[in-house]
């Protein structure tokens, strides 16, 4: 029984014309509750859908989604992950530089997200201030080396239920 399926590794297959081999791969997969993408930067929104799309029941059973330094994901991704991956309690969306804080406050209506990671993100004011509406089960937000104001960190980190882990480049 398969849990965790990390393509990383098939970077230079994944957004190639080699992705459908890739597509027919992940069929053989039954159970899959991690799915990692990291450093795929070939990596589009169209493909990401299909290869989880392929996935054998395991579209609901999701849970865990890593797209780190997948770099050609932007907002449009964001929405439809909230439309299709409803149940998804982790995900990690650092350096997707597309990818900006009116993006991530869409994720804020993930009923079970309880692990954010926005690593090298520019995030803004009104980012901030979405947390005290939303993001109801978040219990850790990653926001290290993101482009944050320091005033605006420092009253999130003093008034927010949840762990903040951030160092800033304004240090």
């Amino acid at each position: 029984m398969m849990k965790k399926l990390d393509l990383g590794p098939f970077w230079a297959i994944i957004g190639s014309s080699h992705t459908d081999h890739l597509v027919n791969f992940v069929r053989q997969f039954l159970v899959v509750e991690h799915l990692s993408f990291a450093y795929c930067h070939n990596l589009d929104a169209d493909t990401l859908f299909k290869i989880i799309a392929a996935l054998p029941s395991s579209k609901h059973r999701l849970r865990r989604l890593n797209l780190y330094y997948c770099y050609k994901l932007n907002n449009t991704v964001i929405s439809r992950l909230v439309r299709e991956l409803p149940q998804i309690e982790y995900i990690d969306i650092g350096r997707c530089i597309h990818i900006d804080g009116d993006g991530v406050q869409e994720l804020g209506i993930l009923p079970n997200l309880k692990y954010l990671r926005l690593r090298y993100l520019q995030l803004d004011a009104n980012f901030f201030y979405s947390l005290d509406n939303s993001f109801q089960s978040l219990e850790f937000l990653d926001i290290k080396f993101a482009k944050v104001d320091p005033e605006l960190l420092e009253h999130a980190q003093a008034h927010l239920k949840y762990k903040i882990v951030a160092s800033s480049f304004y240090e």
